[in-house]
Order: C-alpha cells, then structure tokens, then sequence
C-alpha cells in the first residue's frame, strides 16, 4: 500500500489502487475520494524516491472528460473511469534545473516499456462478487491498517535494493539529459518555426498590401471607365429620348390631323392614294439624295487615307535606302581596316618568329645545361630524403608499438583487477547473506526453545528432576512422569506445529519474504550474470593476444619489406640515374660532332 499524502483531508478514502510504469520507473496510483467536497484525487507514490504527486478532478470534470465516450458515459461505471486516467497519467517538467515535474492527463496512453500492462476486466452481464456493504467494510478494514509501518518496512536499505536504486538513479539521470536536451532541440526548432513564420507573415502582408495597391490602381481604372461608359450611355439615352419624343408628337401630330380630316369627311380614295404616293416618292428622293452624299463623304475620306498611307510608305523606304547606303560604306571602311590590320599584324609575327628561334635554340641551351645540374641534386636529395623517412618512420613505428604495448598492459592489469575486486564483493556479498541467515535461524531456534519451555512449576521440576510438593507417592510419580507427560507432549508438540505452520504462512504472505526472494533470485542471477562476464572478459582477453601477436607478426613482416623495399629501390635510382648519364654522354657525344646551326631535336 502506498503512503497517504499530507494534504490530503482525512475525509477522503481510497476506493482505486493500481500499479502503473511511466518513464521506466515503478509507481502506484491512488485514487480517494471526498464525497463532502464532490471530487477525486489521483495520488502517484513512486517506489524509488519516496515522493507524492496528486491530481484533483471535480465530479463535474469527470463527467466532461466521459461525455463523448459510450462506455464510461455511465458515473456508476467507477473502476473503468479510474482505469481509463490512470493509463493517461504522465509527468511534465516545470523546472529542468531543479527536476521539478507535475502530474498531468495525457491525450492518449502512457506507454510501458518495461513491464506489460495489465488489462482492465472487460465488464460483462454478470454482476461483481463483491456488493457494496462488503466493499465499504474492507475499504474502512484498509483504512485501519498502519501504512507508516509498511511504508518503513517497504523502504529499509538492504544491499540489494542500495545497488539496485544507485543503478536506477544513473539511468534516470541518463533519462533526464536526454530529456533536457530533447526540450533545447525542441526549442530551437520552435525559434526557427517561429523565425520562419514571422517571415512567411511578412511577405504575406508585403503581398497583401501590394495586392492591394493594385486593386486600387485598378478600382480607380474601372471607376473611370465605367464613368466615361455612364456619360456616354447617358448621352446615347438622352438622344434616343429626344427622339422618341420627337417620335411622340409627330404622332400626335399626325393622329390630330387625321382625327381632323376623319371630322370633316372622308376625302377621296383617289386623292388620298395620289397623295400618299405623292408623300411617298418625296421620301424616298430624299433618303436617295442623303445615301448618295454619305457615300461621297465615305469616298473622300477613303482616298485621303490611301494618300497618306502611300506618302508614310514612301518616306519609310526612302528611309531604309538611306541607312543601307550608309551600312555598306561603314562596311567597306571596316574592311579596308582590317585589311591594314592583318598586314600589321603578318609582319609583327614574322619579326617576332624570327627573334623567338634566336632566343629558343640559346634557352635551349641553358636548359640543357640547368636539366643535367638539377637532376644530379636531385638524385642526391632524393636519396637522403628516402633515407630520412625511412629512419623516421622505423622510430615512429617502434614508438607507437612501445605505447601500445604499455597501454595494452596497462589495460589487462586494471581489467583483471577490476574482475577480482567483484569477485571479492560477490563473496563478501554472499558471506553476508549466509550470516545473516544463520543470525536469523539461531534468533528463531532460540525463540522456539523460549516457546517450548514449560511455564507451570510441574513441568520445571519434572524437567530438573526435583521433587514436587504434590507429588509425594511413586505411583503419583510415576503417572505424571508417563501418560500425563506424554499427553502433554503430544498436545503441546500439535500446537508448536499449528503455530509454526501459521507462522511460516504469515512469512509467506508478508511483502519482506517476497522481497527476500526477490533479492535471492537477483542475488542468483547477479552470479550467472557474474560468470558470464568473466567468461566473456576471459575469451575477449584471449581474443585481443591473438590479434595482438598477429598484428606483432605482420608490423615485423611489414617492416622487413618497408627495408628491403628501401635498400632495392635506393640500388634501382643509381642504376637508372647511371643509365641516364651513360645515354645523356653519348647524345652529346653524337651532337657535338655535327655542323653548327643544325636543329636538335627536344627529345634528347
């Protein structure tokens, strides 16, 4: 059982435990809840460091939580809302200097790494066996129970469970530099989002406000045109206005007269019909006599534009002839340049040809000469430079080879010392665990005889041979000292067995005999695991002469050739340096004798 927290008000009882792993470390998850104040605790004791994180949901927080979800909508389904946040239960760092962390809900599920996760019961038609009058007699059963004493009990220091929390620290201190520099990566890359955002912000606005410019200058065109469009639309209508009202009382005009003539009397159908062709002719006379002159209009407007398209064409070819004429004459004076130019420039080779053979059969000469001096240093350079590396690289090598040598030394000795210096703690360790045992068997041997002295003054005397007051006749004796004694034997022996049985079950179900079985199974996995590193270290150790007399064998088999190599290609430069000034000998040998102002070839 887990410590209660101080801050917790006595009111509040435990109705939910569960055991949880979060970060690879072992705690256990309480929830008490105080019916006077309508909400819930959820209580995280971790096992290592003895320290308490909580977290307070209202009752109405918890039905928030639960609203969208079917199966735990229901408040009497109590033990699968408990389940459900525990597996959501994680810690968030407040203070990465000081390893300040809270307990807070996650979105989704904790994961668990290091031990399996235990599967909440799948709720099913049948009821639970416990009813609730039992359950709250066992939770008020708990709540008797003295937790102070089983916390010190669960948190004494044994050697084990020292070496076990050190190894556990140095992980979790591992655990928090990664997770501190997770949190600087995440930093940073949030600055750079950040930086990439404010950017992206600003050519955002930079567009949007070019964009706007735009859309101005723009709207500013179209109100402009569309006025334009509206003036001339409304002179278009004002015009077709005017002319339907012209229209308008022309035909009132009309309709007066002929109300007018239709008053007087109805007029001749001749006259009419000589009047209205009369009428008719007269119109269209004048519709001929406006299409003619339109098209007269049409006329003269057409040859004066084919006028002045033919004079615009005119005066651009007379304005091309003009610019080729120029062209080619610029043409011919460039060409005659560079005529004048080329002859120039033939000349200037010619001369300079003729001074750069002068020249080139002296710097030939001198070449020669330079060649033959240089090659000869170096030759001899070349010699004492191979001679130089070789001497260095023999010193470097041996150097290198002693270091390693010692290092390797060095090594073996700390590796075998290290190894015999756990061996000795294994059998420290276990020397201990044997005297502790024994010290435990002697304390309840001496207990047992304690319980099975007898305790009335008869079985003292029987015991010591003496005497009893009562006991004054042999026959008396006699009886006592045989079918009493050995009822009282047998009675006494079957109690000492009942006890003992209880008690051994008692130690059985008590959490320190489970941890001393843990501690003898860890205790026993220590010493294979012991031996198994020996062995490894044995065979590793093994491994690394091998390797270490085979790369002695090689550095001296290449450091035979490095030699030999060396001393042949030394003899292979003098001979080839002696070969090249026999032949260089007889070349000059054979130019010598020939006429001078002969060419010599420049593969001499």
């Amino acid at each position: 059982m887990s410590r209660r927290p101080d801050d917790i008000s006595q009111d509040s009882t435990l109705v939910f435990q569960e055991g949880k792993l979060i970060e690879d470390e072992a705690y256990i998850i309480s929830v008490y809840e105080d019916p006077s104040l309508c909400r819930l605790t959820y209580v995280a004791y971790e096992l290592e460091s003895d320290q308490v994180y909580h977290l307070t949901y209202s009752y109405a927080q918890m039905d928030e939580i639960f609203q969208f979800n079917s199966e735990l909508v229901n408040p009497n389904n109590r033990d699968g809302r408990y389940h459900w946040i525990i597996e959501r239960l994680d810690f968030v760092l407040v203070d990465l200097r000081d390893n300040t962390k809270t307990l807070t809900l996650a979105l989704e599920k904790t994961p668990e790494t290091a031990a399996p996760k235990v599967k909440p019961k799948q709720k099913t038609g049948e009821t639970s066996q416990l009813d609730a009058e039992l359950r709250a007699k066992l939770v008020a059963e708990l709540q008797t129970y003295d937790t102070l004493a089983l916390q010190h009990e669960l948190v004494k220091s044994e050697g084990a469970r020292h070496t076990f929390l050190r190894e556990l620290f140095a992980k979790r201190r591992i655990e928090q530099l990664k997770a501190l520099q997770r949190q600087v990566k995440v930093d940073e890359d949030r600055e750079e989002r950040r930086t990439k955002l404010m950017m992206n912000k600003q050519l955002l606005e930079e567009k949007a406000l070019k964009f706007k410019q735009e859309q101005e200058a723009r709207s500013k065109t179209l109100a402009s045109i569309e006025a334009m469009m509206r003036q001339k639309d409304l002179a278009a209508v004002r015009k077709l206005r005017e002319k339907k009202l012209e229209e308008e009382e022309q035909k009132q005009v009309r309709i007066a007269k002929a109300r007018r003539k239709k008053m007087e009397g109805r007029m001749n159908m001749a006259k009419q019909r000589e009047a209205a062709a009369a009428k008719y002719r007269e119109t269209e006379d004048l519709r001929k006599h406006e299409i003619e002159k339109r098209n007269d209009d049409i006329h003269k407007v057409t040859l004066k534009l084919l006028e002045e398209r033919r004079r615009v064409l005119d005066a651009e070819i007379a304005h091309k002839k003009v610019r080729a004429e120029k062209r080619a004459q610029y043409v011919m004076v460039l060409e005659d340049q560079l005529e004048k130019r080329r002859a120039a420039a033939k000349l200037k080779d010619e001369q300079w040809t003729t001074v750069e053979d002068v020249r080139w059969k002296r710097e030939l000469e001198r070449e020669t000469r330079r060649t033959r001096t240089e090659h000869e240093r170096w030759s001899e350079m070349q010699q004492q430079l191979a001679q130089e590396n070789t001497r260095k690289r023999m010193g470097n090598e041996e150097a290198v080879q002693n270091f390693n040598d010692e290092h390797r030394s060095k090594c073996k000795k700390k590796a075998v010392k290290i190894r015999l210096q756990k061996e000795l703690d294994v059998k420290r360790s276990h020397h201990i665990a044997e005297k502790m045992a024994a010290r435990a068997k002697k304390i309840k041997h001496e207990q047992w005889q304690k319980e099975l002295m007898p305790k009335s003054k008869f079985g003292m005397s029987l015991l010591s041979g003496a005497a009893d007051a009562k006991d004054e006749t042999p026959e008396a004796q006699n009886f006592k000292h045989g079918e009493q004694r050995d009822a009282r034997l047998k009675v006494r022996d079957e109690k000492i067995d009942e006890k003992q049985a209880k008690m051994t079950k008692q130690l059985q179900q008590s959490q320190k005999y489970r941890d001393q079985q843990e501690v003898e199974k860890l205790r026993v996995w220590k010493e294979a695991e012991h031996r198994r590193k020996a062995a490894l270290e044995d065979g590793r150790i093994s491994r690394e002469e091998a390797q270490e007399y085979a790369k002695e064998v090689a550095a001296h088999v290449k450091l035979e050739k490095a030699e030999t190599w060396d001393r042949l290609e030394q003899i292979r430069n003098e001979k080839i340096a002696h070969k090249d000034l026999v032949r260089l000998q007889k070349v000059q040998e054979r130019y010598q004798v020939r006429p001078p102002g002969l060419a010599i070839p420049l593969n001499v």
